[in-house]
């Protein structure tokens, strides 16, 4: 059957032309596959970021640092800064050992719902003072 087909000049032409048509579509389709896949290029509503958009990005930080650091002053007040810091450290500590009493005192009188209460403001108290001890260092980096 595709000898007879195949026996006319012009409809031998016309099948190698569909087979390049084919090869050809099926090549460009792989190379798009393999960008899509390999290359990471998948997200297609992609945005396009100017080259100097990080850097712009950064230069507009910089410049909201150095107001917050013109607005507070913090080499003119650093000591007053330090000893806000140090007084609230002490009463974030004093906090903490009041809420681990009422802690155990809830534990005692079996009181399931104190507890809970009790361990969600150690644990945010001592967040505090993580971010107490932060700062601080920040100060003194200063």
């Amino acid at each position: 059957m595709f000898d007879e087909l195949l026996s006319n000049p012009m409809h031998k032409y016309i099948a190698i032309a569909t087979f390049l048509l084919i090869s050809v579509y099926l090549t460009g389709q792989c190379l798009n596959y393999q960008n899509y896949v390999i290359e990471g290029l998948a997200n297609n509503n992609r945005t396009v970021v100017d080259k100097d958009h990080y850097a712009q990005l950064d230069q507009e930080l910089k410049n909201v640092n150095e107001h917050k650091k013109d607005t507070l002053l913090i080499t003119k007040y650093k000591s007053q800064f330090e000893d806000l810091l140090i007084g609230l450290n002490e009463n974030t500590n004093l906090q903490l050992l009041e809420n681990m009493n009422d802690y155990a005192n809830s534990l005692i009188q079996k009181n399931d719902k104190k507890c809970k209460t009790c361990l969600d403001n150690i644990k945010n108290l001592h967040s505090m003072n993580s971010s107490l001890n932060s700062v601080m260092k920040f100060l003194d980096s200063r």
